[in-house]
């Protein structure tokens, strides 16, 4: 009984961590495909929990078939996402009985993200944006971060640490996980 009455609680939270608000001008409605965007870049994921699985590539050609058996529908897009946030919002409102199961509806979110230097390894074509190819070092000072210890006048090392610039096993990606 207790758990349930926190479920209600939760339901009527207005905090961002329990968040259902569905974006009120979909992309949809500028002729942006909702089904090839991932789900945390737009609208973002509803989610209590994320985990950030960070990956260097060591076999290019063995990671992209295990990538096949990932599959495509494994991906959360846009379109889901809202779906997600739709029935969270009707959860909140009342408009559905079995809250519990409404929730439960609402599975693990995934999505995966590739620096230039994976594109290239996987053989993805390029999408000519220069700061994307530059890849984050290089756009460290351009992008806020602060300085870090080893910078020097004319020369910007970020605060990171080591194992973020560590050349030999750079980060070729990520795969974000979200739960509720």
């Amino acid at each position: 009984m207790a758990s349930q009455a926190r479920l209600q609680r939760a339901l009527a939270s207005d905090t961002p961590e329990e968040r259902a608000v569905v974006p009120l001008i979909p992309p949809a409605d500028v002729g942006v495909k909702l089904d090839n965007i991932q789900g945390d870049v737009y609208p973002t994921f509803p989610k209590k929990y994320e985990a950030f699985i960070f990956f260097t590539i060591k076999d290019a050609p063995s990671f992209r078939q295990c990538l096949g058996t990932f599959g495509a529908e494994s991906i959360t897009t846009s379109a889901k996402t809202i779906e997600y946030l739709q029935r969270i919002q009707l959860v909140r409102r009342g408009n559905i009985e079995n809250t519990t199961k409404a929730l439960a509806d609402v599975p693990n979110q995934f999505n995966i993200a590739f620096s230039h230097a994976a594109c290239e390894l996987l053989h993805i074509a390029s999408i000519h944006d220069e700061v994307f190819m530059r890849g984050m070092l290089k756009d460290a000072h351009g992008l806020g971060d602060i300085a870090g210890p080893k910078s020097k006048l004319g020369h910007f090392v970020p605060d990171w640490d080591e194992h973020w610039m560590d050349h030999d096993n750079p980060i070729h990606g990520v795969v974000v996980l979200a739960s509720q």
